[in-house]
C-alpha cells in the first residue's frame, strides 16, 4: 500500500472520530428533561385560533362554558372533538427533541412561515402560547414547536383533526331527532304507539297510516345532517314540521333560494344548509301520499275495464269516412 493511500485512510479514520466527539459532546451539552406540551393548563384555554399553511383559519371560542364559533354566528361546535382534543393537549408531553437548531424548521415544517397548522391559545386577550405542527415522521404522529424555542419533537398528534376550516368543527348531525313519536306538518298529524304510526287529530283517526312512509319520514328526521352554517336564513319558509321525540318538541322551517336548500330549528338562533335530497325526504309528506289507499275489488276492477272499453268503442263509432 502507498504512502499516499494510508494517508488518505487515516485522515478518514481522523475525520470520522471527529465527528463522533462533536456528536457526543453537542447531545452531552444540550440537556433536555420531559416536560408537558403546554407550559399553562388546559382549564386556561378560552379562546383557539387554527390557521394552515393556505391562510385558512377556524376560530374556537368557549362561551359559558360552552364552545362556539363566534364567525359562524356562535353556533355551538361538536362537543365531542374539541374536548378530545383538549384532553390529548392536557396529557401530552414532550421527551428528547429530534432537532434543536434553527435551520430544522423550515424542513419540519414548524416554521413561523412554512407549517400545517398554526395554534394560537388564549385566554381573553391574553395570549397563552403558540404552537406549530409540520410534518408527519409516523402514523398518527407530527414534528411540533413551541414558538419562541428552536427544539423540535415529535408527538403522537394527528394534524386531520384539527382542521383549520370552521366548518369542520360543527356536529353535522346536530339538528337530528332520535325516537320520534309525533309528526304534524300542512294537513296531516301523526302519532306513533308501539311500533305503529295513526293519524292524530286534526286529522280524520280513522283513515290507515302507510307505516312505510310514516316511518321513512321518521328515519329522516333522526338522519338528519346539514351542510354547514346559512349565512342567512331565507323569509319565504315553504315547509314546517312539528315533532316531538324522547328529547323534546321542535318545529323545523325548511326554505329554498336559488337552488339552495336551508333548515332552521326553533331552538337555536340561525339556520343551516341541507342537501336537496334531505330537503325532499322532510317536505314531501301530505296527508293524500300518507294514506293507505283502498285496493280495487274484483267487480270495481271488471266495471273500470268495461268504462274503458265502452269509451274506446264510442270513439271508433264517431269516426266517418
Amino acid at each position: 500500500m502507498s504512502m499516499q493511500k494510508r494517508l488518505s485512510i487515516l485522515l478518514l479514520v481522523q475525520v470520522v472520530i471527529a465527528a463522533v466527539i462533536f456528536w457526543q459532546t453537542s447531545q452531552d451539552n444540550y440537556d433536555f428533561e420531559d416536560q408537558p406540551l403546554l407550559p399553562f393548563s388546559t382549564a386556561e384555554i378560552e379562546k383557539l385560533v387554527i390557521s394552515d399553511d393556505e391562510e385558512t383559519s377556524a376560530t374556537l371560542e368557549k362561551i359559558n362554558g360552552i364552545w362556539v364559533l363566534p364567525e359562524k354566528q356562535g353556533v355551538a361546535i361538536n362537543a365531542d372533538k374539541i374536548s378530545e382534543l383538549v384532553e390529548k393537549f392536557k396529557t401530552l408531553e414532550l421527551t428528547w427533541p429530534v432537532a434543536t437548531t434553527t435551520g430544522s424548521h423550515e424542513r419540519f415544517e414548524v416554521a413561523e412561515n412554512k407549517f400545517q397548522r398554526k395554534l394560537v391559545f388564549m385566554k381573553g386577550e391574553q395570549q397563552l402560547g403558540i404552537l406549530y405542527l409540520g410534518s408527519s415522521p409516523g402514523f398518527r404522529k407530527v414534528h411540533i414547536r413551541r414558538d419562541g424555542e428552536d427544539a423540535v419533537f415529535a408527538v403522537e398528534l394527528n394534524t386531520y383533526d384539527i382542521p383549520a376550516v370552521a366548518k369542520d368543527w360543527l356536529d353535522l348531525g346536530m339538528l337530528a331527532l332520535e325516537s320520534v313519536n309525533k309528526i304534524s306538518a300542512g294537513d296531516f298529524a301523526l302519532s306513533k304507539t308501539g311500533d305503529l304510526w295513526s293519524f292524530a287529530p286534526p286529522s280524520d283517526v280513522s283513515l290507515a297510516v302507510e307505516q312505510s312512509k310514516a316511518s321513512s319520514m321518521a328515519s329522516a328526521i333522526g338522519s338528519l345532517r346539514v351542510l354547514g352554517v346559512a349565512d342567512e336564513f331565507p323569509t319565504n319558509i315553504v315547509y314546517t314540521l312539528d315533532v316531538s321525540s324522547d328529547a323534546g318538541s321542535y318545529k323545523f322551517s325548511l326554505a329554498t333560494n336559488e337552488g339552495t336548500y336551508y333548515i332552521k330549528r326553533d331552538d337555536l338562533h340561525v339556520g343551516f344548509t341541507i342537501s336537496e335530497s334531505t330537503f325532499s325526504a322532510l317536505s314531501g309528506s301530505t296527508l293524500q301520499n300518507l294514506v293507505v289507499k283502498p285496493e280495487e275489488t274484483e267487480d270495481e276492477k271488471d266495471s273500470s275495464e268495461d268504462t274503458t272499453a265502452d269509451e274506446s268503442g264510442t270513439d271508433k263509432e264517431g269516426v266517418t269516412e
